[in-house]
């Protein structure tokens, strides 16, 4: 069974970015259910758990997922936490059916992720019942414990002693993900672990950055006063963005003087004005760096770039992390909120495009 191809970012030189364009994307054609189930950490960048992942396709050969042609239109990939009682799995699937209806994807796999047959059971019955009205060809419905895969019935009325037919779901060694991660793109263990990537955890480190982000502030406040306040704002905008292309690892004073920018409105806006797709892809690593490393009073802002770069880059799992971890500490953050939106919707990277053109 050949579903479609999948093209994401390529990775190539990512870690050592300079101010080079990101290496051309890898391209993945899905042929059995092993092969859709190898794709959904690479979309996802971490192994699901307690899940209900949609990955979407084109029949046409040159749509890549995640950027479509024809305005907003085109492939996404969506995952929702299952719920505890079956009773709340409609609601935890209508998002995604919204978003189906927005974009009108053509074909689409549905993997549930849960050692509880039941309400795996329920979960791709009702997700094969609510996407049945938006045309979308579901090609697989399964479920997935960890160890083994099955089919899904698409029916809730399914005989009572139904049993699935059971096979073996090591996805590990799988040729598709080994090619991903030798070109060095992470697949961390949990979705967990993708939002501990955001938190440090170095405590003489995070002393080191608090006190270099008031070092920078003080001096910023000293030379804005001025009379060249304007000159000192566009420089240090400059350097900001060579600082951001420039990749890592960061100094304490670097991080020190990113954070203490992106407290500026004007700095920071000025950054977001110039990213593109391939930006994002270069600027992404030092931005997580930089949420990493930064201190919970300042953390805010730093956080809703990154869920900005995040999403152009591609990574919408990361963008919804960061997205959380700006709102844990500025939950009117206006940005954030925007992306919040933005992700809900599953409003592909081409929109941003679509919106500089338009402006």
């Amino acid at each position: 069974m050949t579903v479609g191809l999948v093209r994401l970012p390529g990775t190539g030189e990512r870690d050592a970015m300079a101010d080079s364009l990101p290496a051309p994307p890898m391209t993945f054609t899905a042929r059995t259910t092993e092969d859709v189930l190898a794709l959904v950490p690479i979309v996802l960048g971490f192994f699901p758990t307690d899940s209900l992942v949609l990955l979407t396709f084109s029949r046409a050969t040159n749509m890549p997922v995640g950027m479509p042609a024809g305005g907003l239109r085109g492939e996404f990939n969506a995952r929702a936490d299952l719920p505890a009682d079956v009773r709340d799995v409609p609601a935890v699937i209508e998002p995604i059916r919204q978003a189906v209806h927005t974009h009108r994807p053509q074909l689409g796999a549905v993997v549930v992720y849960s050692a509880d047959v039941e309400l795996g059971r329920v979960a791709g019955a009702t997700a094969a019942r609510l996407l049945e009205p938006e045309r979308i060809e579901l090609l697989e419905v399964v479920q997935v414990d960890g160890t083994q895969w099955w089919e899904l019935p698409r029916t809730v009325r399914a005989p009572r002693r139904w049993r699935p037919e059971r096979h073996e779901a090591d996805i590990t060694a799988h040729p598709m993900l080994a090619e991903r991660i030798f070109a060095g793109h992470v697949v961390l263990q949990s979705r967990q672990a993708l939002v501990d990537s955001l938190r440090g955890s170095d405590p003489v480190d995070a002393a080191a950055v608090s006190a270099a982000v008031v070092l920078a502030a003080e001096r910023l406040a000293g030379h804005l006063d001025g009379w060249a306040a304007a000159e000192v704002s566009t420089s240090e905008a400059r350097w900001l963005q060579h600082r951001l292309m420039g990749g890592g690892p960061l100094s304490v004073e670097d991080v020190g003087r990113v954070l203490a920018l992106t407290q500026m409105s004007s700095v920071r806006e000025r950054v977001c004005r110039q990213l593109t797709r391939h930006v994002a892809l270069a600027q992404l690593p030092v931005w997580r760096e930089v949420v990493h490393r930064a201190p919970p009073v300042v953390v805010g802002e730093a956080a809703a770039v990154l869920a900005l770069v995040a999403w152009l880059a591609g990574d919408g799992a990361l963008a919804w992390c960061a997205v959380d971890r700006c709102q844990e500490v500025d939950p009117d953050n206006g940005l954030a909120h925007q992306m919040a939106l933005a992700l809900q919707h599953a409003v592909p990277p081409s929109a941003w495009d679509l919106a500089g053109r338009a402006s």
